[in-house]
């Protein structure tokens, strides 16, 4: 059983520090790792990412709980933070099907947001040696990444509005991007994911994540209601 870590901090340097203990190091698919490995992985290198951009009011205070994921409290804000992955499920499948035969190669474009394949279909794609989709350009996995990331906001608040789930003032959700769709301008699809969540989903007047942040690569996208921001990852942990 995983060990949920609570820290706390009153300074820069001892937030880092704290965090640089942790071992935030995520077991590879074929070893059935957990969600907390991953919540941890996210979570972490954000917290050190807004710590290095002296993003952070103190004292710091997370603790790695359930519905939320994590409580945080930055100065007097309380802020609940749900974090989850973009990744399409046979996909994710496949690839840890792949890590058993050697050799073997995964083509992500072989996955389209919203469709299913049959198992065997995902066993024989798991185990070829060489890259055999169709390709993707940018017209066509532009709206393939908001529909995927869309969908992955949308199941969440669902999640969100349950009684069991508990509501702060501020909550966020922390999106680890595993569509592995390149093709596109990520600032042309955030245009067009905050565009969609302008019309139909900030302005519910049910429970909301207030904030979207998505984890891509070596950035940190946060897009809100009034803005966005992007911000370059620290690497406080350069073994991992």
């Amino acid at each position: 059983m995983i060990l949920r870590i609570n820290i706390s901090a009153r300074s820069n340097a001892e937030l880092l520090e704290a965090l640089k203990r942790v071992d935030i190091s995520v077991p590879s698919l074929a070893k059935k790792q957990r969600s907390e490995f991953r919540e941890r992985w996210s979570m972490y290198r954000l917290l050190a990412t807004l710590c290095k951009n002296d993003a952070l009011t103190f004292p710091v205070i997370c603790n790695h709980d359930d519905k939320p994921d994590f409580y945080l409290l930055i100065g007097k804000n309380e802020i609940g933070i749900e974090c989850t992955d973009a990744i399409h499920e046979d996909y994710a499948h496949a690839k840890s099907i792949s890590e058993k035969h050697p050799g073997s190669v995964v083509d992500p474009d072989l996955f389209r947001v919203g469709e299913r394949k049959p198992v065997k279909e995902i066993h024989d794609i798991a185990k070829k040696t060489k890259l055999t989709g169709p390709g993707c350009d940018g017209n066509e996995s532009q709206p393939q990444w908001v529909k995927g990331f869309r969908k992955v906001i949308d199941d969440k608040t669902i999640k969100l509005r349950e009684i069991n789930f508990k509501k702060y003032s501020q909550n966020e959700l922390l999106i680890f991007d595993g569509l592995e769709l390149y093709a596109h301008d990520i600032n042309k699809s955030l245009l067009q994911l905050k565009t969609e969540l302008l019309q139909d989903y900030w302005s519910s007047t049910k429970d909301i994540f207030n904030t979207i942040i998505i984890e891509r690569g070596r950035q940190i996208y946060r897009i809100w209601p009034n803005g966005k921001e992007e911000l370059l990852i620290f690497n406080l942990w350069t073994s991992v």
